[in-house]
């Protein structure tokens, strides 16, 4: 057989033949991209944490196979007018794939974990933590991009060696698929940046446009082919009207675009849980359900004897909330029936929530009283986030803030809600700045540190300690004994103030010590330095559980538990079950709760299921077993010595 290249040019010698070629190899990949998407879907609870690691990669490689035949079929029926062997194509595709989903996978883990370990090493020396977290947080994204570009390497390996003796610089497809992965992880990241999963569609159509055109380009500048079974000339592709490849283009993009959009929402869905834990202290008890038939929030609030969960839906038409009755153990769903498009800041105050978004500069607050189950409002003085919040008695108090997107503008605005008169008064801090902390002692409230200059990664954080009197209403300043990312909690009469926070791991074992009522500080050292721990107070004692021993990477998991009994003023250590990261925790009672985190496990690191209980009456430890790991978006919710654990993201 012969393949003519002056019949090849006729062919696509036209400019809208080989636009029509592009467009529909460009269709035929991208429809091949989607069924991948869909398959790692499917496959990924083979390969979540809690299954072994050969389950793990055989899932992917699985994924592989399966995902090479609508690529290898839909790129097959376009190329095989044009190469002979076009038949072995779809071998070749899945072969490729078979190899580059485990292959890719590794290449952008260590690469991500290279750049994570050691990037920040290298850029600490010059820059500031907090800009540094931030450059690391957008080079992490460099990992997935290296492992689709050898991703797409090896495929086009396997498929050179069909190009090969029909085309001419069959070689240069390695290099052209590559690139082509590059493609694709930009649309990918970007839609995990912004939150459009439209932009892994297009980057699939990317890769498709532009390893098209170059095979295209390859194709023309081939000589004749000769077989001995005879002479034979391919015929000319019957093109369907301009018009027609536009409305055939169009329609190949909404059949990705709806393929991502079902494909995101379903996946959602299925990864976050929809059990809830539920403890309780006084029995010792666990029991599971899944009390509303749908994923609940990851994270709520307890008001009144109530837990309120918003429910996780970003696109939904109507925001809906889940609340649990501990005196009845019963759930209802009810409407939000506030203004507020993504409500997912609450702040209870005696039987009132108030919603609050996470990101907006609205002035506007919805309030919602859980006895009379009524809806009404608010607003602050200054629309602004980022700021510090805290209630003392029928009081909530939101200090300071962001006044623009980007936090170059700070406010000293603050902001007081009377729950019982429902009346909003005003006051101003000492310094405008956002991030403050806040802690309550008695009826008094510590508005600590935050960010005063630099924008929303702050490049100067202040010692600034404002204090209101609930009771006279009046504001009182102090200093901090140093600056950092200070975390507090309260035991009697005394603040601890810890570091240790969670960028880039900056490890600390300082602990600093207010005495509301003498106002005089201490200091006190940690038995391991370490960050981002959880912190619980439970009778006269502050526990500083687990953490990250190891600075940046995070790759010491710790155990150690330091104990402070207020009490007796001293110090004591005790030990997790398994030393993990991200723990949450809770008190109920006289117990306190240190619930799933981040860790190793027997299959690798994950989340884990852990809970640790540490019983404050008999100073005796414990551990349990939630039924899904849980981790960073989980926040369990006590009422009385009930304990909440709502579900979380099955990885």
């Amino acid at each position: 057989m012969v393949v003519r290249r002056d019949r090849l040019r006729a062919d696509l010698a036209t400019r809208r033949s080989r636009l029509g070629w592009v467009g529909i190899w460009t269709v035929a990949t991208a429809l091949g991209w989607s069924v991948i998407g869909t398959l790692a879907a499917l496959l990924f609870p083979l390969s979540r944490p809690g299954s072994d690691e050969n389950s793990a990669y055989a899932a992917f490689v699985v994924a592989g196979i399966l995902a090479g035949v609508p690529v290898g079929v839909g790129q097959w029926l376009v190329l095989r007018r044009w190469v002979p062997a076009a038949s072995r194509w779809i071998l070749a595709t899945v072969l490729g794939w078979a190899l580059a989903f485990p292959i890719g996978l590794v290449v952008g883990f260590f690469t991500g974990l290279f750049i994570f370990a050691f990037g920040g090493v290298i850029l600490q020396s010059t820059l500031p933590v907090e800009s540094v977290a931030t450059i690391v947080g957008y080079l992490i994204y460099l990992g997935p991009a290296a492992g689709l570009a050898v991703a797409g390497a090896v495929v086009g390996l396997s498929q050179s060696l069909v190009l090969q003796g029909w085309v001419v610089g069959a070689r240069q497809w390695i290099r052209i698929t590559a690139i082509g992965g590059i493609f694709v992880s930009l649309g990918v990241d970007f839609g995990s940046i912004s939150g459009v999963p439209f932009l892994g569609i297009l980057g699939a159509c990317l890769f498709g446009a532009f390893t098209g055109w170059q095979l295209l380009r390859l194709l023309r500048q081939s000589p004749a082919v000769e077989q001995v079974t005879g002479v034979t000339t391919i015929r000319p592709i019957l093109w369907p009207p301009q018009s027609g490849l536009i409305v055939l283009a169009a329609l190949g993009m909404l059949v990705c675009g709806s393929i991502a959009v079902l494909l995101w929402n379903g996946f959602q869905e299925q990864r976050l849980a929809r059990v809830v834990d539920i403890y309780d202290a006084e029995s010792d008890s666990w029991r599971t359900v899944a009390p509303t038939g749908r994923p609940l929030g990851t994270r709520g609030i307890a008001v009144d004897g109530k837990a309120i969960f918003p429910r996780n839906c970003h696109d939904c038409d109507e925001t809906l909330l889940d609340v649990y009755d501990a005196s009845t153990d019963t759930w209802r769903t009810i409407r939000y029936q506030g203004s507020l498009q993504e409500p997912w800041w609450l702040i209870p105050v005696e039987s009132k929530v108030l919603f609050f978004p996470v990101y907006d500069l609205t002035q506007h607050v919805d309030i919602y009283s859980v006895n009379s189950d009524t809806w009404s409002s608010g607003a602050l003085s200054v629309g602004r986030e980022r700021f510090g919040v805290a209630v003392v008695g029928s009081k909530a108090i939101i200090a300071g803030g962001c006044t623009d997107d980007q936090c170059d503008q700070r406010t000293d605005a603050v902001d007081i809600y009377d729950s019982g008169t429902g009346a909003w008064t005003t006051a101003t801090l000492s310094q405008a700045r956002n991030g403050l902390g806040a802690a309550v002692v008695g009826n008094r409230v510590l508005f600590f540190g935050g960010c005063s200059e630099g924008e929303s990664n702050c490049d100067r954080r202040t010692r600034t300690l404002d204090i209101y009197d609930a009771t006279t209403d009046s504001w009182s300043t102090a200093r901090l004994p140093r600056t950092g990312g200070l975390r507090a909690t309260t035991v009697g009469t005394k603040v601890l103030f810890s570091s240790g926070e969670r960028h880039l791991c900056e490890r600390s074992a300082l602990v600093d010590i207010y005495d509301s009522n003498t106002q005089k500080w201490s200091t006190a050292t940690l038995s391991q330095r370490r960050c981002d721990l959880a912190i619980a107070t439970v009778a006269d004692k502050v526990l500083f559980a687990g953490g990250c021993a190891s600075p940046y990477s995070c790759e010491d998991y710790s155990n150690v538990v330091d104990i402070y009994d207020a009490s007796t003023d001293s110090w004591s250590t005790a030990k997790l079950a398994v030393g993990r990261t991200d723990i949450k925790a809770v008190t109920a009672g006289n117990k306190a709760l240190f619930v799933g985190g981040w860790g190793s496990t027997p299959s690798g690191e994950s989340n884990s299921l852990v809970v640790d209980i540490y019983d404050a009456t008999t100073n005796v430890w414990t551990s349990a077993k939630v039924s899904r790991p849980r981790g960073f978006p989980t926040t369990p919710v006590a009422i009385g010595s009930t304990v909440i654990v709502p579900g979380d993201w099955d990885d």
